[in-house]
């Protein structure tokens, strides 16, 4: 909820990625040299971390099993000094439980409604998503360093493993593992099918680290570097004049949906000019809502189906119904009252592409005190 409410869109994902490096970094030194300033900062992470998304919860789980299993990892969550990360980070969890129950906000609710057992589930989509998650995200990163540094690999400067990379190797190597083993186990006997590759993002964001502790090791890699670089930079080029082609040329045949063209920016304007500085807006589903946020910073965006977490209400210029975002117009639209629907056209910028793609979307004013803008 922090996480989410201090950026227009994506924060919280960027402050986990912040807290997951920071807690490992802390846990490295922690095993080197154990103090209560280090065991004071871990609390600090772990609370960041759960603060700014869910998906903590998971990282944590996995690393804790690792540690446990790393003896000299293990004598850190041992130690009594575990007290004070453990005081460090239930003062600012505690201080957000009591806002969320002041406010009366069931994140908890919101969170176990998306993930909850789903009578449609299959397990094949599941395991689907999961290969997905190995081969799109991880497989590259594997398959390009082993491209650049095995061909012809005579080990040259290699370093002996010591005890102290040994364990950290492991640690790494376990985390990526048990974490998406058992994500995928857990998701399995859950029932449910809100699993998407994305989600294992959190155990492979040490993958690189892992990967270049094992080449250290193996040595013969100094002279490919510029290689691996290069290599690096060319895939850069290329994903950027993708994202180009897909803003000069937003052909269906090419991108689908095209979502990243798409000028939903033209939308806030007219919310602004139609209902005020501080407009509620209502949308169609959560997609819709993410990409309202993102257009329409000033808003608040509410969904029509609300099942657990829904923004604190606050003093509002006007409130709407938008429509035509996601799911395409019309899917929850209110009866439309004439005279009072507010209609966009909007044109693509697609300077390649003739005739132009257009987007349609409808605002419908409501009520202040309407049940949807509560």
């Amino acid at each position: 909820m922090i996480g989410y409410h201090s950026h227009r869109i994506l924060t919280h994902s960027n402050a986990m990625i912040v807290a997951i490096a920071g807690t490992m970094v802390t846990l490295i030194a922690l095993r080197a040299a154990p103090s209560r300033w280090l065991y004071a900062a871990l609390g600090g992470w772990i609370a960041l971390g759960l603060l700014s998304k869910f998906g903590y919860v998971a990282f944590f789980g996995a690393i804790l099993i690792s540690c446990l299993l790393e003896p000299s990892f293990r004598r850190v969550w041992l130690d009594r000094r575990i007290a004070i990360t453990l005081g460090v980070a239930a003062v600012p969890i505690i201080l957000f439980s009591i806002v969320l129950v002041v406010m009366k906000q069931d994140v908890f609710f919101a969170t176990a409604d998306v993930i909850a057992a789903n009578a449609k589930s299959k397990w094949s989509n599941v395991l689907d998503v999961f290969a997905g998650a190995w081969i799109g995200y991880l497989l590259p990163l594997i398959g390009i360093v082993a491209l650049v540094f095995l061909p012809l690999n005579r080990g040259e400067g290699g370093r002996a493993s010591t005890q102290e990379r040994a364990a950290i190797r492991h640690l790494l190597r376990s985390m990526i593992l048990i974490g998406t083993v058992v994500t995928l186990v857990g998701v399995l006997a859950m029932g449910s099918i809100s699993l998407r590759d994305r989600y294992f993002h959190v155990f492979f964001l040490m993958a690189p680290v892992y990967v270049f502790a094992e080449l250290e090791r193996l040595g013969g890699w100094q002279r490919r570097v510029k290689l691996y670089l290069g290599l690096l930079a060319a895939l850069a080029i290329g994903v950027m004049a993708v994202r180009i082609a897909v803003t000069v040329y937003p052909d269906p045949r090419l991108c689908g949906r095209c979502v990243s063209a798409e000028p939903l920016a033209k939308l806030r304007p007219v919310v602004l000019a139609q209902l005020g500085s501080a407009p509620t807006l209502i949308a169609a589903d959560r997609m819709s809502a993410g990409r309202i946020r993102a257009a329409v910073p000033e808003a608040r965006v509410v969904i029509v189906r609300e099942f657990g977490y829904r923004p604190p209400a606050r003093p509002s210029t006007g409130c709407g119904q938008v429509t035509g975002v996601a799911n395409g117009f019309g899917v929850y639209a209110p009866a439309r009252m004439e005279g009072t629907a507010i209609d966009i056209f909007a044109k693509w910028w697609s300077p390649w592409l003739k005739p132009r793609r257009e987007s349609f979307w409808q605002i419908t004013p409501l009520p202040a005190d309407s049940e949807l803008c509560r």
